[in-house]
């Protein structure tokens, strides 16, 4: 029900994970990452509303939803040093509107494996650098085998195939910034940082 996934997008302090996990070092982050400068729109009110905490919000969606007492799991791999920190703050931030969050641990294997296999409420993971904006993007095409969440949107597909097929510089920066528009609204994904890098001088 998108209604419970912009619940707990509303529920989450994006920057309260920034400054507690990674020390500040971070940015609110969307689909794209900010360092995708040509591709990424900003994360700001208009293009992302449901990024900024309103719990008030979040209950009431709760309540729209008629779910009451939610229990759900996230497995997070602690070979990866920020990712049983992170989840254990969106277990604290989650309790303020009453869903319970459960931390499972899990080697990175196995939370690969069950994310492969569909097999989780939340999977902690991460993006790496890559080639094309459609790449990271894709994770939302109902065919696509790396659509997770097994989410399926008409208008996404349509979005996604008119950025991915046209010539068009112009037209294919429009498509994709739609796409991360409906991402922040869908949230068929729930992105939340990324972590400053520094080149040596």
């Amino acid at each position: 029900d998108v209604r419970v996934r912009q619940a707990i997008s509303y529920a989450i302090d994006r920057q309260e994970i920034i400054n507690t996990v990674l020390f500040g070092e971070g940015v609110v982050t969307g689909p794209l990452p900010p360092g995708e400068a040509e591709w990424a729109i900003p994360v700001n009110r208009e293009n992302f509303p449901t990024y900024y905490p309103d719990l008030a919000k979040s209950r009431a969606l709760l309540k729209e939803a008629g779910v009451n007492n939610l229990k759900i799991s996230i497995q997070a791999a602690p070979a990866y040093a920020p990712d049983i920190p992170t989840a254990q703050v969106l277990q604290s931030q989650l309790k303020r509107v009453g869903i319970e969050l459960e931390v499972t641990q899990m080697e990175w294997a196995a939370v690969l494996k069950a994310q492969r296999d569909r097999n989780f409420d939340l999977n902690l993971t991460f993006n790496t650098n890559r080639p094309d904006p459609d790449i990271y993007l894709s994770v939302a095409q109902s065919k696509y085998s790396v659509n997770w969440g097994s989410y399926a949107n008409p208008k996404m597909d349509e979005l996604l195939e008119r950025g991915r097929t046209t010539t068009d510089l112009a037209a294919r920066t429009r498509s994709y910034a739609d796409v991360q528009r409906l991402f922040a609204t869908e949230l068929p994904y729930l992105f939340l940082s990324g972590i400053k890098t520094y080149a040596p001088s």
